[in-house]
């Protein structure tokens, strides 16, 4: 049974931009923009990835800056207010492990927003250091 490499750079492009675009949105509109805008920071985002060319290397840098842009849309230390609930702290988590797993790139952005946040002194509870020392080895841990 033989894949079509051809067929297979038509589909996945076009679908890695689209999540790259809606995860854009997603973070913007978390962040306090308005929609309109959002999507407008959304297409340019998705359009300038487009021009760079189709490579498997690009792709899976696209696809871990997408997932980069979802786990920081729930990541919300850097505003000043956690809520750690299951629920938040389960999405963050699957987010920020595909990140992980999708591209090195996407490992040492998230280590540097969780290490920054965690240097900074904006994290005051011991439960909420704990997550995010947490995150930080389970990123170098995918480094080694």
């Amino acid at each position: 049974m033989g894949i079509n490499i051809v067929l297979i750079m038509k589909i996945i492009p076009p679908i890695l931009y689209g999540i790259l675009g809606l995860s854009t949105a997603f973070y913007m509109v978390k962040r306090g923009f308005r929609p309109i805008d959002a999507l407008a920071c959304s297409i340019m985002v998705s359009s300038y990835f487009m021009v760079l060319g189709l490579s498997w290397q690009l792709m899976s840098n696209l696809l871990g800056v997408a997932l980069v842009l979802i786990s920081l849309a729930n990541f919300s230390l850097p505003v000043g207010r956690c809520d750690v609930e299951e629920k938040r702290f389960l999405f963050l988590l699957v987010s920020s492990l595909l990140a992980y797993l999708a591209r090195p790139t996407a490992v040492v952005m998230l280590l540097a927003v969780y290490t920054l946040t965690l240097l900074t002194g904006v994290v005051r509870s011991w439960r909420r250091a704990i997550v995010l020392v947490t995150f930080i080895l389970l990123g170098v841990l995918i480094l080694l």
